[in-house]
């Protein structure tokens, strides 16, 4: 069965530096710091963040040129001797290159990594809740040093070079601050994309609590978690415009899977307010919902019968739960 898109979002948020109040235990924070109370769907434990890419390597020295001898002289007129040529100069060394910039280890990821992811994170902090520097880094090597752990320990591996994409699918998330149901499949992604720096071993498959504890699926584009009611972990996709798509794949922001005629099945297809829809609510995809056979926008607060109705993707009591800012008092370094 298709793991619960909400129990997905709520996870997906608090990975790296996102961390969102989803309830329960969720780990915020680009290495997991604890989110606050929020929606009763207790969120799953955020995935730590990881190391930057190694420097660059020393360059290579250069190599002494090699002088050529000047043209033997011509016969001079006669009775005097031709002047001999000289032997042309030799090319100097090259200078040697200087090292790159050290890169990230597991001995020293956290104590740099979390000032960095702290910086990032801060504007959306200071919006919301305030922000503490010092005990925001405390926090973030904290939860940092317990992926190292795993590490150690033979239950995850460090994937330095996977941080750039990571840091760049997270930022404009944060720069939005808010959470919006319209982008959660996006979010998804940023949970796989982060969860693969410090990657747990778990297969498609294999037992799980937590989606912490499930391996990332391969990207582009991929979705991993621990499934909700099959307590296993799987592997997904988010299919983008035109791709083919069905009861596995999520797909892209702006688009919903639908029927694309002929015998190629379904696909991800564009759609926006006002199109036509049948069926559940889920037939206009992430940020939409279908009422009197019309897609129509989420809402921030108000009735609904599903959690597609509310862009906080929280349908509490037949009532909107309002969107959540995706930092926490912990991740932002307002509690211990």
């Amino acid at each position: 069965m298709k793991p619960s898109p909400f129990r997905r979002a709520c996870s997906a948020l608090p990975v790296l530096v996102l961390s969102v109040a989803c309830g329960g235990s969720d780990d915020g924070g680009l290495f997991g710091s604890s989110g606050g109370g929020g929606s009763p769907s207790g969120g799953s434990a955020g995935v730590g963040g990881g190391a930057g890419v190694a420097g660059a390597s020393g360059g290579v020295p250069g190599s002494g040129g090699t002088g050529t001898g000047g043209q033997a002289g011509g016969a001079g007129t006669p009775g005097s001797g031709g002047t001999p040529a000289s032997g042309g100069a030799a090319g100097s060394a090259g200078s040697a290159g200087t090292g790159g910039a050290p890169g990230y280890t597991l001995d020293n990821v956290c104590a740099k990594f979390s000032t960095e992811i702290c910086k990032l994170r801060q504007g959306c902090c200071t919006s919301q809740f305030g922000y503490e520097e010092t005990t925001c880094i405390k926090n973030e090597t904290a939860d940092c040093e317990e992926k190292v752990k795993a590490v150690n320990a033979g239950s995850a591996t460090f994937n330095p070079q996977n941080i750039d994409v990571c840091l760049t699918q997270a930022a404009p998330m944060l720069q939005a601050c808010q959470f919006h149901s319209k982008a959660l499949a996006e979010y998804l992604e940023v949970q796989n994309s982060c969860r693969s720096i410090f990657n747990p071993k778990k297969q498609p498959g294999s037992s799980c609590q937590e989606d912490s504890e499930c391996a990332a699926a391969p990207t582009p584009h991929g979705v991993s978690g621990c499934g909700d009611q099959s307590g296993k972990c799987y592997q997904s996709s988010v299919a983008q415009a035109g791709q083919k798509c069905d009861q596995t794949v999520y797909c892209a922001a702006g688009t919903r899977c639908a029927n694309g005629g002929g015998s190629g099945g379904s696909v991800c297809s564009p759609v926006k307010v006002g199109d036509n829809c049948f069926g559940g609510s889920s037939s206009c995809g992430f940020g939409l919902y279908c009422s009197g056979g019309k897609c129509q926008n989420a809402k921030e607060t108000g009735t609904c019968y599903s959690s597609y109705y509310c862009q906080s993707f929280s349908c509490q009591s037949y009532q909107c739960v309002a969107p959540w800012p995706v930092v926490s008092e912990r991740s932002c370094g307002k509690s211990g």
